[in-house]
């Protein structure tokens, strides 16, 4: 199946499971940051529980990230590979310009805010505690280094560098860009038209870059192709019965997970959010409302940045709140506390979109024509 028209329902309901998404990790960020973890705290109240299970998200959000990019890079290659314009150019000049427009200062900007952080309020158990919340390495300081800065910038993160700084959600990002070269190769060796040669070199080279690839990396990589699935699966009859069933399930399973009555497995979450997308866009289109769609788009546009940029701001907000600890009980100052650090981490977020990610059509423009400049090959596939 084709990518939604942009405008439809099915797009707008895509634009807000992608925003929502990225909500979610931020939130869950958020928490931990913040609140006391479940162990900490005794007899809590129902909407105690809620908030726990709402900001416990992130890691099936991250799969629906993966599933999500799966079913639209993987769509636009194959669309491109079956229609003879097939361009390595235009190819990496939009996934230069996606990256690295908002990774770069998001890089910057980060080294800026735990800098600040380690050096003012270092002394708050947000820095000083090695690992606090769960996701932040043994010393932020020692993350800053200019190798651990290029090693992430080539998204070599949890390959061959840790993650730089704080900004810990930077290991799926790594993820997904190896994902996108090594896709396109896998596709073009398929492709009947083309020589013997060129197939084998394709397939060599897909599988090169999957051997330098860690283990976590390459099993997330068959989430990724569970989206990439959804481009090549026959639209059947569905309809919206069918698509609130697998909702349920999904939230069922989710829940089970934060219950921990269940093991947390991605490849479930990745699965039935696959599914959910599958029947998002082949379920018959619905009357939606000009005020969802505008929020769905906007919670998407702003959904990269926030991701890439929300951690090294969380942090430092964190440290100057909780400096010597405790953290906050999961009560109501506690958890409207969140609730406001998450709106302000998306205030920043937006204004690093507003300088940086809007930008992003222009750059491509111009990277395109530099590969052309460049006399990169833009050679039609079915032409060999």
């Amino acid at each position: 199946m084709d990518r939604p028209v942009k405008g439809s329902s099915a797009s707008a309901h895509l634009d807000m499971l992608r925003g929502s998404a990225a909500l979610l990790v931020a939130f869950q960020h958020v928490r931990l940051m913040l609140i006391m973890n479940t162990d900490e705290v005794h007899g809590m109240k129902s909407w105690a529980k809620a908030f726990y299970f709402l900001t416990s998200l992130g890691p099936s959000a991250v799969m629906a990230f993966f599933v999500l990019s799966g079913f639209l890079i993987g769509s636009s290659v194959i669309q491109n590979v079956r229609n003879s314009a097939w361009s390595w150019g235009n190819y990496a000049a939009a996934r230069l310009s996606r990256i690295w427009v908002v990774l770069i200062p998001a890089l910057v900007a980060g080294a800026v805010l735990d800098w600040a952080g380690t050096h003012f309020v270092g002394s708050s158990i947000v820095y000083s505690t090695p690992h606090y919340g769960v996701m932040l390495p043994e010393s932020v300081i020692a993350n800053l280094s200019p190798k651990i800065a290029l090693g992430n910038m080539l998204c070599l993160q949890e390959i061959f560098v840790p993650t730089f700084g704080s900004n810990h959600p930077l290991w799926s990002l790594a993820n997904e860009v190896w994902y996108y070269a090594i896709f396109p190769l896998l596709i073009l060796s398929l492709v009947k038209k083309a020589s013997r040669l060129k197939r084998f070199v394709y397939l060599v080279g897909a599988g090169t870059i999957f051997l330098m690839l860690t283990a976590k990396i390459r099993w997330y990589f068959l989430v990724w192709l569970m989206g990439a699935a959804i481009a090549l699966a026959p639209r059947i009859g569905i309809r919206l019965w069918h698509t609130r069933i697998v909702s349920v399930s999904l939230v069922g399973w989710l829940a089970l997970q934060s219950m921990k009555l269940v093991v947390v497995n991605g490849y479930i979450s990745g699965a039935l959010v696959a599914l959910l997308v599958y029947c998002l866009i082949a379920q018959p289109e619905g009357a939606v409302s000009a005020f969802y769609v505008g929020l769905a788009r906007r919670m998407s546009d702003l959904s990269y940045t926030l991701y890439l940029t929300h951690i090294p701001f969380v942090v430092l907000v964190a440290a100057l709140i909780v400096r010597r600890g405790p953290k906050f009980h999961p009560d109501i100052e506690g958890i409207l506390a969140s609730v406001a650090l998450l709106a302000a981490a998306m205030i920043y977020a937006w204004m690093m979109w507003l300088g940086f990610e809007r930008h992003t059509v222009q750059v491509k423009r111009w990277l395109r024509n530099q590969f052309r400049y460049a006399n990169l090959p833009e050679v039609a596939v079915g032409s060999h």
